[in-house]
């Protein structure tokens, strides 16, 4: 089996950055409808306020990429458990980015939720 070149900060830092830029084009999605169509939603008390999502979901997101990029560094030794993994990680991300076009591109939460 040839061993990668590539180390596990490059493969971090690779992921990370695959992920921000997801959250970033879902942040473009997003951006024009909370301050117009998400206010305008009955929410509960314990909702946090907007302001506090954009830094979350950045810490998020690059949470995410360490931890995918953590994954990516055991290839060598459990290749086919890390490509599943990576898998399952690439569905899971596509599918949250396709919750904000839902949710607030296309303003349906029961479409988002489902």
């Amino acid at each position: 089996m040839e061993k990668s070149h590539i180390s596990k900060t490059t493969k971090m830092m690779v992921m990370m950055v695959t992920c921000v830029v997801i959250g970033y084009i879902s942040g473009i999605v997003t951006r024009d409808s909370v301050d117009t169509w998400y206010v305008t939603l009955v929410k509960p008390v314990f909702n946090p306020p907007n302001w506090i999502f954009a830094p979350m979901w950045t810490l998020l997101y690059i949470l995410m990429g360490i931890a995918a990029g953590l994954v990516w560094d055991k290839i060598e030794t459990q290749r086919e458990t890390v490509r599943r993994a990576l898998i399952y990680f690439a569905i899971q991300l596509a599918l949250n980015a396709l919750w904000s076009i839902l949710f607030f591109g296309l303003h349906n939460p029961m479409l988002a939720l489902i």
